[in-house]
């Protein structure tokens, strides 16, 4: 699966302002012999600080809308701009 450049080039510039480590995991399609349908194992971002971490997932160009992200445990999913408010009032109160 192809995970946009532009997305990574954001996401790392805001990993290095805020000095969290960041990991990418490539998401991948999972086909099934002698059937008509696939799975989609998604893009997972794994965001960590003094030991705490924070795992995201993210489809990438395999939903409707190719700009959300998922956290285990949330409700509704993310854009760019509020994932990245999640993440620092993440580390903010869990550090």
């Amino acid at each position: 699966m192809h995970f946009n450049e532009d997305t990574i080039d954001s996401l790392n510039r805001f990993a290095k302002n805020y000095r969290f480590n960041i990991t990418y995991y490539y998401g991948y399609l999972v086909k099934f012999d002698k059937a008509n349908i696939c799975a989609i194992s998604p893009h997972k971002i794994l965001f960590s600080k003094n030991d705490i971490n924070l795992l995201v997932l993210h489809y990438d160009d395999y939903m409707e809308n190719e700009n959300l992200y998922f956290v285990d445990g949330e409700k509704s999913p993310f854009t760019m701009v509020s994932i990245k408010r999640y993440i620092r009032e993440y580390f903010k109160k869990n550090i």
